[in-house]
């Protein structure tokens, strides 16, 4: 559907369509509450702003803005798998729900709750047959509530076979500088390093930064917290349907060979990423569904 259409069906006062960055098709939602901009290209929430204005996410200024490519930073859909493929290194890293044109279906007042919602659909085709050719239907809804951002990815298997899925909900926040921040609540958890083939560790204290991290850590609590933010406050993620949380930042070498990465970015962002990874995999039944969601809010005194 065109800008045209898009502006006819879902427009008003509160929701705009434009042709964002590498002239990717993306909505704007806003609220009392705060606002939010997703790209129809994988998606992919480009930012969130809280009802003060702070903007809560990180998204590179050097990312590729390309259909079909992944969008580096805000929060992208992995799935449905997590990291590279288990049997063909040649499909795409994290699958290919990030890389395809979702459809909007829907926007409108979230069940339950004051704020607003836009739902997003995805479903099996004969594009998707080569990487999965497994039928589904992933439905993915992004709401402004009061004081938080929902997130919610419901995997629908439509198949005679059970299938199994990992991914994520890929969340990049803004930080002020990565070796002043702390992530509080995976004390004591045990976590796969990825840096070392997946030896597994225990977290000894708050997660702390002097080095790379890239870590899934296994058995996590649902709520996390993490302090030194871009938004002046510390943000908390609160998961559901998930019993992985990964841990990311690339410091200083490898954001010097990633080409849509600046240098220097490594200090403005990290990724506390609600996950299916690592053993926390999921095994969906025929016409079985599972959600994987997230709830960032500010933490307020």
């Amino acid at each position: 559907m065109d800008l045209e259409g898009l502006r006819h069906r879902f427009g008003g006062p509160n929701v705009s369509f434009r042709r964002g960055p590498g002239e990717l098709t993306a909505v704007d939602v806003e609220h009392e509450f705060g606002s939010v901009s997703v790209a129809f290209n994988g998606a992919h929430v480009l930012d969130y702003k809280t009802s003060r204005g702070d903007s809560v996410l990180w998204l590179s200024p050097h990312s590729n803005f390309v259909p079909g490519k992944p969008i580096r930073g805000g929060i992208p859909i992995c799935w449905p798998w997590f990291g590279p493929h288990s049997t063909d290194p040649g499909l795409p890293a994290h699958g290919f729900a990030r890389l395809s044109q979702w459809t909007l279906s829907r926007i409108g007042s979230p069940e339950n709750e004051e704020g607003i919602e836009g739902v997003f659909e995805l479903s099996s085709s004969d594009q998707f047959k080569s990487h999965w050719p497994h039928p589904f239907h992933l439905t993915y809804a992004v709401s402004i509530l009061d004081g938080s951002l929902d997130i919610s990815l419901v995997a629908r298997n439509l198949g005679e076979q059970p299938v199994t899925l990992s991914g994520a909900l890929h969340t990049y926040l803004g930080v002020n500088r990565i070796d002043q921040v702390e992530i509080r609540g995976l004390e004591g958890c045990d976590y796969l390093d990825q840096l070392e083939q997946l030896a597994r560790k225990r977290q000894i204290g708050v997660v702390v930064f002097d080095r790379e991290v890239d870590r899934i850590y296994l058995e996590g609590p649902e709520r996390v917290q993490v302090t030194g933010t871009s938004a002046g406050i510390p943000m908390e993620l609160l998961s559901r349907g998930s019993r992985s949380t990964v841990v990311w930042n690339p410091w200083i070498d490898k954001a010097r060979r990633m080409p849509d990465f600046g240098d220097e970015d490594y200090l403005q962002m990290v990724c506390v990423e609600t996950a299916n990874a690592g053993p926390d995999q999921r095994r969906l039944r025929p016409k079985a569904t599972h959600e994987l969601g997230v709830r960032i809010r500010p933490v307020m005194d």
